[in-house]
């Protein structure tokens, strides 16, 4: 379907594949699952879905349970698989996105491998304050470690947009809202639902305050995604009032 951009074979007939993966499943309606199954093939068609829950973040988007998203691709017989290791995020990466997602997180949380320098969190009046402090911070890091990759993970594109707009007059820094990333040393600016799935070195998030990461589901997953993108190590910068979902200092 992906080639060639059709879903029927010709006198209305449905395409039907005989191995259907669908990826970020949390992220698609019923309806959609729906129309998806309807293109495996019979009793010998096989369907490999993946997806996490924690990582639900469109808003336009429902997401109940695995089982209800089965039922909806017309899977009737499934065996699932948990993994249960990260092997992106550092051991305190790890720890802080667990204590983020709060009551949605797993009640064991995954094997860390790898240790890790510290989150780093920096409380300010205001965004001002914020944005002077990052271009600041941001200069010195690119000086220091040239080769990194560095995301300032804002949580919408209007927020991105604008801190974008103050920081380039300074430094160096892409703007990145359509998933054009470089995957290559630099800053690039983006907001958290362009970066699932994605991986940087250092992670930078601007607006770790309670406007805009109130103790509510969905923003709890929303950070919990920003923070997972981090290698190595996450900055988290507050101005006002730090999240109430954030661990104690």
């Amino acid at each position: 379907f992906r080639m060639t951009g059709k879903t029927s074979a010709g006198k209305r007939t449905v395409k039907r594949a005989a191995h259907l993966v669908v990826d970020e499943a949390q992220e698609l309606a019923p309806i959609e699952l729906r129309v998806l199954g309807r293109h495996v093939r019979g009793r010998t068609g096989a369907v490999t879905v993946a997806g996490d829950a924690a990582q639900q973040v469109d808003t336009a988007s429902w997401f109940g349970s695995w089982g209800e998203a089965l039922e909806a691709l017309g899977v009737a017989r499934a065996a699932s698989a948990t993994l249960e290791t990260t092997y992106r995020c550092p051991r305190p990466v790890a720890e802080l996105a667990q204590r983020v997602l709060g009551p949605q997180a797993p009640t064991t949380m995954p094997r860390t491998p790898r240790p890790g320098p510290p989150v780093s969190r920096s409380a300010v009046p205001h965004e001002g304050h914020a944005a002077a402090l990052i271009a600041e911070a941001l200069q010195d890091l690119t000086a220091a470690e040239p080769h990194a990759s560095i995301a300032v993970i804002c949580r919408d594109a209007q927020g991105a947009r604008g801190l974008h707009e103050v920081l380039s007059k300074g430094l160096d820094v892409r703007l990145v809202l359509d998933g054009e990333f470089a995957f290559a040393p630099g800053v690039e600016v983006t907001e958290v639902a362009a970066v699932k799935g994605l991986e940087f070195d250092y992670v930078v998030v601007p607006d770790a305050n309670d406007q805009t990461y109130p103790d509510r589901p969905e923003a709890r997953r929303m950070l919990h995604v920003a923070v997972t993108r981090a290698a190595h190590q996450v900055w988290l910068v507050c101005p006002g009032t730090p999240s109430s979902i954030l661990p104690d200092p």
